[in-house]
């Protein structure tokens, strides 16, 4: 097993910085006026690999059956970050799919954020995120099984594969 990478440090660094910290729900009923678009994770989400198809929802969920993911629109959040975090974190449940990983759901959970996580590093999103994240992850963890480190590190693998970078070289932090 080789040791956890920079990106990997990071999310669990923020983590246990964040003790505190409560998961808020990031979107609403209502319209919070006009989030812009990131050109940065517009780019990932439509350069994914085997994408899932895409399509206005109540709440955002990955659909195992179907592999399609359901979004509220951009305006229904907060901000436009958490959107995004959002949106790369059903991604992540659908590269569980494709990787055949048969996580158990609260690995699965932290799986996705660790994995969104990565991806709002690579996109310049996860200062706004990452409280938001940390919160998510900590309460996760009480349903997982399975120690973080071992799940960091396959949240690198599907983030590598979500952003089709090389495995070999570092993202910067």
């Amino acid at each position: 097993m080789r040791k956890l990478s920079k990106a990997d440090t990071v999310v669990v660094t923020e983590l246990m910085a964040n003790p505190g910290c409560l998961w808020v729900q990031p979107w609403a009923d209502h319209n919070y006026g006009p989030n812009k678009k990131i050109s940065a994770c517009e780019e990932v989400i439509l350069n994914m690999p085997k994408r899932p198809l895409v399509r206005v929802g109540n709440w955002p969920r990955y659909n195992f059956a179907l592999d399609i993911i359901e979004m509220p629109p951009i305006e229904n959040f907060y901000s436009a970050e958490l959107y995004y975090a959002s949106f790369f974190h059903e991604l992540a449940h659908a590269v569980a799919r494709y990787l055949d990983l048969g996580l158990l759901v609260g690995v699965e959970e932290v799986f996705a954020d660790l994995t969104a996580h990565l991806c709002n590093i690579y996109t310049n999103i996860a200062e706004e995120t990452k409280a938001n994240t940390a919160a998510y992850v900590r309460n996760s963890m009480l349903l997982s099984p399975t120690p973080l480190g071992e799940i960091a590190l396959l949240s690198r693998t599907a983030a590598n594969y979500m952003l089709k970078t090389d495995t070999k070289k570092e993202p910067e932090c």
